[in-house]
């Protein structure tokens, strides 16, 4: 299994924040004071930091976060715009595709319709 390290963010913290490692109050109204990590909210200051193992576990919301290494980006030609749904069975389907291709080609409403009225049939909702 992958093991995702912290994405650590400076400052911008609520007054009531504490240092995890120290307890101590991480804000300051004067400067950015403290790191907090996005996925699992942990807070820390800069100096209590290298404390902490890099590896994150993504805290309370663990069951709820995609983690990172879960999302690939296939294609890099990003002229058109399309719009893609995960479906129950996890595999990721083209639902729309709107706006000019490479090829001059605009989108296909009629595969766009045929896909909305199958995926509303399988899915009971």
């Amino acid at each position: 299994q992958e093991s995702n390290h912290h994405h650590w963010r400076e400052g911008n913290l609520s007054s009531s924040a504490r240092c995890d490692v120290c307890k101590k109050s991480c804000s300051s109204s004067e400067m950015l004071s403290g790191i907090r990590c996005e996925w699992c909210g942990t807070t820390v200051h800069a100096d209590c930091y290298s404390s902490l193992t890099p590896e994150c576990n993504f805290g309370r919301l663990q069951n709820m976060i995609l983690p990172p290494n879960c999302v690939r980006v296939y294609a890099r030609n990003f002229n058109n715009f399309q719009c893609f749904r995960i479906s129950e069975n996890a595999q990721m389907e083209q639902v729309a595709n709107y706006g000019d291709d490479e090829n001059g080609d605009t989108g296909n409403y009629a595969s766009y319709k045929d896909t909305q009225s199958a995926s509303t049939t399988d899915s009971g909702k």
